[in-house]
């Protein structure tokens, strides 16, 4: 098996990722996946662990996307 980023990766979590990147919003994006405000920011903070990137930065507005490459 090949030893890449998504080899380990709980497929949930990009649902969430594609979720929040599409919603932007916390709270619409944990109101889409029918689950609580903080399990999507728990799923967010094991995303950032695994990937090694902030991936979303929160601003006034909501969460926007992080343009810094991955390491």
């Amino acid at each position: 098996m090949p030893n890449d980023r998504f080899s380990q990766l709980d497929l949930n979590l990009l649902r969430t990722f594609m979720i929040l990147y599409q919603e932007q919003n916390m709270r619409k994006a944990a109101h889409r996946l029918k689950v609580s405000q903080p399990a999507v920011s728990k799923a967010l903070q094991r995303l950032r662990e695994h990937f090694g990137n902030e991936l979303f930065v929160k601003t006034p507005t909501g969460y926007n996307p992080h343009t810094t490459p991955m390491h």
